[in-house]
């Protein structure tokens, strides 16, 4: 039996489920220690809070308390996650570094955008982080490069920039976001218009400018799709767009199912979720290349593919959807061997392969 300690500042499904698979491939349940059981940003976009057993890090008495726990827990393996969520979490990864053998993170990308990862502009805060991120990383890695074990990196990206500030490649595993399938999935949509589905939170670094003046492009050429938009946030109009309210967490693969397409038109994501979850539904993607789950779609064959904040460039490759039927049936079709991929359980053999020192090729990108 191995043990499992895994540090959050936050705890969300699409961490939650690999681990507990995780844990039960290694032969008991993970300790979960989060900085908060929850965070009103999030709450606002509609994120599910984790009913799992959680241990909260103490606001008192915080530091004497996680090296008290570290030192009990020295030969278990520690995940840390998104340890910048929380200070107090980039303390204790320091100290786990130097008290434990087994430290591995799971780090989606940093981003070099100023749009805000939450809100609907940017602020001076946003501005801030922006330009300070890359002298921030390097120190970063300085601390953590010798000591830690691994870094399951979500996207390429994130592989290419924690090699950027000094992490041995062969400590780098490719990694992404699991979410398991629904039970069921309604049949594939009548053929006719292109039906294209938008979900995820109206704010710009998810491009909803782009997908609203794409819209209005693709009107003006009178091409035959129709774009619903699910999700929290200030709406823009546009021809050929409407709103359809938000989607209960957990449940967009089913409502996903019922569109040829979905869209993800974001300046930024780490990884996107929403592209797991069309992708089970059987629901091509045509995401933005600043999209990490994108790079699914470059070896798997299942979407398109396009340069982040071009509307244009989003209106040509939606319309060339519209116009080839046969085309989003090729890519139907090559979203079911990917699927079969992407399971949590499937992941996690991935992750305690690695941790055994046995690491195997990555299924999901190249």
């Amino acid at each position: 039996m191995t043990r499992l300690v895994c540090w959050q500042p936050l705890l969300t499904d699409h961490q939650r489920h690999t681990l507990d698979a995780l844990g039960t491939m290694l032969g008991a349940m993970p300790d979960y220690i989060v900085a908060t059981l929850g965070d009103a940003a999030r709450d606002r976009q509609g994120w599910a809070r984790v009913d799992s057993s959680l241990i909260v890090l103490p606001r008192t008495g915080w530091l004497r308390w996680a090296w008290t726990r570290l030192a009990r827990d020295a030969d278990a393996v520690h995940i840390f996650g998104s340890p910048f969520g929380d200070r107090r979490l980039i303390v204790v990864l320091l100290l786990a570094l130097r008290r434990c053998p087994r430290v591995w993170l799971v780090s989606e990308p940093w981003s070099d955008s100023v749009e805000s990862y939450f809100s609907k502009r940017p602020t001076a805060g946003d501005r801030a982080k922006a330009w300070l991120r890359p002298a921030l990383y390097r120190l970063y890695g300085r601390l953590i490069r010798r000591r830690v074990a691994g870094v399951f990196a979500i996207a390429p990206l994130a592989a290419r920039q924690y090699r950027a500030i000094g992490v041995p490649a062969t400590r780098i595993v490719p990694f992404g976001y699991f979410v398991p399938g629904p039970a069921a999935i309604p049949p594939p949509p009548a053929a006719g218009v292109l039906r294209i589905v938008f979900v995820g939170a109206l704010i710009p670094r998810k491009g909803v400018a782009d997908l609203a003046t794409a819209a209005a492009l693709l009107a003006a050429r009178g091409a035959p799709v129709a774009i619903d938009v699910y999700g929290p946030g200030d709406f823009v109009e546009a021809p050929a767009l409407r709103h359809r309210g938000r989607i209960a967490f957990g449940d967009v693969s089913r409502v996903v199912a019922n569109y040829d397409v979905l869209v993800v038109p974001s300046r930024h994501d780490g990884w996107a979720v929403v592209v797991n979850e069309a992708i089970i539904a059987g629901v091509p993607v045509v995401a933005s290349d600043r999209t990490g789950a994108g790079a699914m779609i470059d070896r798997w064959g299942c979407g398109a593919r396009f340069a982040a904040g071009d509307p244009v460039a989003l209106a040509d490759t939606l319309a060339a959807l519209a116009g080839d039927p046969a085309r989003v049936a090729a890519m139907r079709a090559a979203t079911h061997a990917l699927a079969a991929e992407l399971t949590p359980e499937r992941a996690a053999r991935y992750m305690a392969a690695a941790i055994a020192g046995e690491p195997e090729a990555n299924p999901w990108y190249d």
